[in-house]
């Protein structure tokens, strides 16, 4: 099938042939409903519409998911302004990894989040050993606290007095490296030009809606998957 990453309908069509090429498995209303109701999660946290079509795949550690914003029932994805791709990693329900999110002013919309969606694939399947060589247990995924920075981690002190750290990208091809150096030179750019407004003005930029993840209120923490 012809590529075609354009935010449309035949855009994912052909998203959802290549996630499945990758292994990936379709999340739908059933199974979304199921989760809120395990762990009675607050059901509304903004005004969106229906239940969107996600993606799944899991090397049972860590599962890698991708939430389109398309609602298949209506053979649409959600009107622009109130939802935004993304692409997270979790371990069991908790949100571990999030990438920063996708508009769909991107023509290659659904052809970023694709590489997205391999490259962190890649990553949890190729989850290091630590460098302690009297240790060599697998790393976990760590966040720098009060950033949007991440690497891998052993924290192990009965084989070593300190943590031992990996990059982020470890394992990964040049190829893969540079296609995410694109966008986080964008990123990059984007903060300073947040910054730049906040200097002269003394405000920043106001952040879309879409584009703000809430935390849903858990009913039933004792149901939580860790």
């Amino acid at each position: 099938m012809e590529v075609n990453g354009s935010p449309t309908p035949e855009g994912f069509e052909w998203f959802a042939l290549e996630m499945q090429a990758l292994g990936f498995t379709k999340i739908g209303g059933k199974k979304i409903r199921q989760d809120f109701t395990r762990l009675d999660l607050q059901t509304r946290i903004r005004k969106i519409q229906g239940y969107e079509t996600g993606f799944q795949y899991s090397n049972g550690t860590y599962a890698v998911k991708v939430w389109t914003t398309f609602l298949e029932k209506e053979n649409k994805l959600r009107d622009k302004g109130t939802d935004a791709g993304w692409v997270i990693i979790t371990k069991g329900d908790v949100l571990i990894y999030c990438a920063q999110y996708f508009t769909r002013k991107n023509k290659n919309f659904f052809v970023d989040m694709k590489e997205y969606a391999r490259i962190n694939k890649k990553k949890i399947d190729g989850n290091p050993l630590c460098p302690c060589k009297k240790c060599e247990r697998e790393m976990e995924i760590h966040r720098k606290k009060g950033s949007r920075q991440y690497f891998w981690i052993c924290i192990n002190p009965e084989k070593h007095s300190k943590p031992e750290y990996l990059s982020w990208d470890y394992g990964l091809s040049e190829e893969d490296k540079k296609f995410l150096e694109i966008r986080r030179q964008n990123t990059a750019s984007y903060k300073k030009k947040n910054q730049k407004a906040k200097e002269e003005s003394g405000k920043e930029i106001p952040t879309p809606k879409a584009t703000t993840r809430k935390v849903r209120e858990v009913g039933r923490p004792d149901n939580l998957k860790k």
